[in-house]
């Protein structure tokens, strides 16, 4: 069942919440425990063991709905516990992926999209064609035409297979034209700038 976006807002709340309480805890060992118990809750594991498994396997191990409270978490694990540089951008990247792989969920698009570009900046040196186009997807999904737009290209940039990429752009940008102009011109895609975006994809396969 799709998110709707009153869920998505309380979950948002109940995060929020819950990093409030985060902050309220001074002991770092203290901090690491509440993460694990409230992974453990919510998604039957504990962080620690969510971060032993890959990607991969905790997307085909947890619904949504876990895949969604983990990177809230993994998020929370980034931006309140001391970390070392390299750790804290390896659970941002991590949060940024299985965030991203929830593309189909409308709602928590609409409403995490911001998020999802703040991660993008954070992890920018690591990130790969694969994550750039998830990442579209994520944006066309909440309507964030301008950086779904930004990310097809960037992705692009990056790609090993420029056909895949190129096919992926054009759905995507082919899916904007079935838009309404209400739609478009707020999000910063009016309609002459899709076409334009699409003849920019034919250009680059003739390369």
């Amino acid at each position: 069942m799709a998110f709707q976006r009153d869920y998505v807002l309380r979950l948002i709340e109940m995060m929020g919440e819950f990093f409030r309480k985060l902050k309220k805890i001074t002991r770092g060992a203290e901090r690491h425990l509440a993460l694990n118990i409230a992974c453990r809750e919510q998604c039957g594991m504990s962080l620690d063991a969510a971060l032993a498994l890959s990607d991969e396997t905790l997307e085909q191990l947890l619904p949504p709905r876990g895949l969604l409270i983990l990177s809230e978490l993994l998020y929370l694990r980034a931006r309140t516990m001391d970390l070392h540089p390299m750790d804290r951008d390896g659970v941002l990247l991590r949060t940024l992926r299985l965030l991203s792989s929830l593309y189909a969920e409308e709602a928590l698009c609409a409403e995490r999209s911001p998020r999802l570009k703040e991660l993008m900046q954070a992890c920018a040196a690591d990130l790969t064609e694969e994550d750039y186009l998830r990442c579209a997807r994520f944006f066309l999904a909440g309507d964030y035409l301008e950086d779904c737009e930004d990310a097809i290209f960037n992705g692009l940039e990056l790609a090993r297979d420029p056909a895949d990429a190129i096919a992926q752009g054009k759905e995507m940008l082919e899916s904007m034209l079935l838009l309404p102009d209400s739609t478009l011109i707020p999000a910063g895609m009016p309609r002459e700038d899709v076409f334009s975006a699409l003849n920019d994809l034919e250009a680059w396969e003739i390369r």
